[in-house]
């Protein structure tokens, strides 16, 4: 079952793969794999002091472009190698503009089991565990506006 959130307070803290998308949403701006997903999302989108975010490796994402975090759970994803793992297959799946700086040397027996491989694809190929759509302030507007609306079609009704 994909949840689909609207409010990053609404996030657990979980393991998962994730997947950050800008305007474009076919192709991820960005792929991770985290212990806790609401505090790594909060650190990117609102805090932004992210490494990727502050552009302490050369290059960077910027969270005023992001519409959508998707993100994948699985029961394999069980200790940070296996994390690591996954995102390795993450990358192969869906060749993100910019990857989190793993270490493929210390994983390299979990990402190329086949077992392991094959569910991992599988689930990539699927649909993710979650999505949180980020509003911008245009639509936000446009929501207040239609409320407006709504509220004075109801005020005439009442008179």
């Amino acid at each position: 079952m994909m949840v689909e959130i609207e409010i990053i307070s609404s996030l657990q803290n979980i393991l998962a793969i994730y997947a950050v998308y800008a305007k474009n949403e076919k192709i991820p701006v960005y792929i991770g794999q985290l212990m806790k997903l609401k505090n790594r999302i909060v650190q990117h989108l609102i805090r932004r002091d992210s490494s990727i975010v502050t552009g302490a490796n050369g290059y960077s994402l910027n969270p005023d472009y992001v519409k959508k975090v998707a993100w994948w759970e699985h029961d394999l994803f069980k200790t940070k190698k296996h994390l690591i793992a996954a995102e390795l297959i993450a990358f192969k799946q869906m060749n993100p503009i910019i990857r989190s700086q793993s270490n493929n040397k210390e994983v390299d027996g979990i990402s190329n089991s086949e077992d392991f491989g094959n569910k991992i694809t599988q689930l990539f190929q699927g649909k993710p565990s979650g999505v949180l759509t980020i509003i911008d302030l245009s639509q936000v507007l446009h929501s207040i506006a239609e409320l407006k609306s709504r509220i004075q079609q109801l005020e005439e009704r009442l008179k």
